[in-house]
């Protein structure tokens, strides 16, 4: 089972190289990027939320003329709030 892996490894590398030398896939490969996250703390729930607007305006026809969702997630929990609006002002909602 030992040698098997080993034989399997090696052909995984094997076939990597490969592919790296193949011009259409160096093109088109996704890049990975590294980046470094900042730390979000939260002490428990309710004590920070994270929000943000989706605009669905193209499809706002087919959803009664809801043209934006508004997204709402409680980062401690990660409970997620979802609320439809018709317009981007703070009449649309109570």
């Amino acid at each position: 089972m030992h040698r098997l892996n080993i034989l399997l490894k090696n052909l995984k590398n094997q076939f990597n190289d490969w592919l790296l030398e193949q011009e259409p896939y160096t093109l088109h490969r996704p890049l990975r990027k590294k980046f470094v996250r900042e730390k979000v703390i939260s002490i428990g729930n309710n004590d920070l939320w994270q929000a943000d607007l989706v605009d669905v305006s193209n499809i706002a026809k087919e959803n009664k003329g809801y043209k934006f969702l508004l997204t709402v997630i409680d980062v401690f929990s990660k409970f997620a709030w979802v609320l439809p609006l018709k317009n981007k002002s703070s009449e649309g909602f109570n």
